[in-house]
């Protein structure tokens, strides 16, 4: 009996230890699931399309609550950018060891844990798909689909948006005109020498570093780009950039908080983005560093911005299938910096907020386009709720057809589109926080301040299950800005 208790006891371990061997053989075999490959890439190497660039994405950076109790801001942006930057650092060190021992040519990004190759071969593709530190393998597009706003006709005898909005009523009777307020605006580059912006330029003529950065360092469109490539000096080879800029911060009533000052990042050539270009600004804005430095060891969170205007959209084309910046979007929050976005032209249609950075409208600002000349949602106005979260889009919205600002060689012309009216905003939190100070990096207290205060708007249109009689809605969000009452608001 005792012998049979033995070799029962015995049998039970084995069996025990073949369950556990299998529930670890079945765990590992999980953790080394094949990262998520997009179709465009298997699809772009059947073609045999090469010359690629793709982007590998990593594990996202972990809990950045901490950062919300770090009362100086400084502190604040410092310890987010060490805490994405060590991650990166950590997280892709085998991989980068090994695309070296590839000779494979590759950029790292620390802001989204992301790698793009350039031009790997589709048996590198493959054995990367199989390794468990990249997550997803997705395309870095190079066609061009140009979407942005082109000259529109200048009406005249309107009420202009500065007034519309009672930003001139703030600078005569509070004073307030973003004086200390640094706003970035990503884009197609910046005429920093115009006259209605050469004064608000945070760099100097012989020193960029630091203020501007051109992610656009290799072209895959056309050679003819009039300002080259990795400029080192602001340069707008289309002309968008510089009109955002102008209705933030321009002088001589162009702008909203013309004591502001500004840096840029080049994030389009001639016009086309991509997700590497729109990261690489990104990570600018929250560490800058010099042109030719390393964005990993020679970035200084205490140059960050405190507002970055996005007057752009990045859609499927562009290779934006809706993860492609979410690291970066948690980053700035926690940061305090606030990160203003267009809800597109894609309207009428409920729905049509469907392009990065707008259709993920939990952690950014999403602006919708007014017509100021009577009051009404401009047709084109993207409409909610938010493709890749569901969330309420646009929040507010602000003058954008026939807006008047500054365009390369000293200008200006009207425009109109949610580019235009995207920069009214940013302009706007630029006045609060220079008024009010303590609330600078306080992001939902101050849009709590504009959605309190704004104009409230009604619509026909029901979109999702949000009804267009009700305040918020998906047309309008809480209604238009109004800058004197959210500066004024007694809480």
């Amino acid at each position: 009996m005792a012998v049979q208790r033995l070799l029962a006891c015995l049998l039970g371990v084995f069996f025990g230890l073949l369950v556990s061997f299998g529930s670890f053989a079945a765990n590992s075999s999980s953790s080394l699931a094949a990262a998520e490959v997009a179709a465009e890439v298997r699809e772009a190497f059947q073609r045999g399309e090469p010359p690629l660039r793709v982007l590998l994405f990593l594990e996202e950076v972990g809990d950045l609550s901490e950062a919300y109790e770090i009362e100086d801001l400084d502190q604040r942006r410092r310890f987010v950018f060490e805490q994405v930057r060590d991650h990166a650092l950590e997280s892709q060190a085998d991989l980068v060891h090994f695309l070296k021992s590839q000779q494979q040519a590759f950029r790292r990004f620390y802001l989204e844990n992301a790698i793009l190759l350039k031009s790997p071969s589709r048996e590198l593709v493959e054995e990367l798909e199989r390794r468990p530190d990249v997550r997803r393998i997705s395309l870095d597009p190079a066609w061009k689909k140009s979407r942005l706003p082109e000259a529109g006709v200048e009406l005249q005898n309107i009420v202009s948006p500065i007034q519309y909005i009672q930003a001139d009523r703030v600078w005569r009777e509070l004073g307030a005109t973003g004086r200390g307020i640094t706003v970035a605006v990503q884009d197609t580059g910046v005429d920093w020498k115009h006259p209605l912006l050469a004064d608000q330029y945070r760099g100097e003529p012989n020193s960029h570093d630091y203020h501007w950065y051109d992610a656009v360092q290799t072209s895959v469109l056309a050679p003819s780009n009039p300002c080259g490539l990795a400029s080192l000096e602001p340069c707008d080879d289309h002309g968008h950039g510089s009109h955002v800029l102008g209705s933030i911060l321009g002088k001589n009533g162009i702008g909203v908080a013309p004591a502001a000052q500004w840096i840029a990042c080049r994030n389009m050539d001639a016009g086309e983005g991509r997700p590497s270009l729109y990261i690489d600004c990104y990570q600018f804005f929250l560490a800058p560093h010099p042109m030719k430095g390393d964005p990993f060891f020679d970035g200084k969170p205490e140059l960050a911005a405190d507002i970055i205007n996005n007057s752009w959209g990045c859609p499927l084309e562009e290779g934006c299938q809706g993860f492609e910046m979410n690291q970066v979007f948690r980053a700035l929050h926690a940061a305090g910096i606030a990160n203003i976005v267009g809800s597109g032209n894609e309207g009428p249609a409920c729905g049509s907020v469907k392009d990065l950075p707008a259709a993920k409208a939990s952690l950014n600002l999403v602006v919708g386009a007014l017509d100021h000349r009577w009051g009404g949602l401009a047709f084109f106005s993207s409409r909610g709720p938010a493709a890749f979260d569901g969330g309420l889009a646009p929040h507010l919205v602000a003058p954008g057809v026939s807006i008047r600002s500054s365009v390369p060689g000293g200008g200006t012309r009207s425009m109109s589109g949610t580019s235009m009216a995207t920069p009214h905003m940013s302009g706007a939190l630029a006045l609060l926080w220079s008024d009010q100070p303590e609330l600078r990096g306080k992001l939902e207290e101050s849009y709590e301040r504009f959605f309190q205060t704004a104009k409230p708007m009604r619509s026909q249109q029901n979109c999702g299950t949000v009804s267009g009689q009700d305040v918020p809605n998906h047309s309008f969000g809480y209604g238009v800005i109004q800058i004197w009452e959210a500066l004024t608001r007694n809480d």
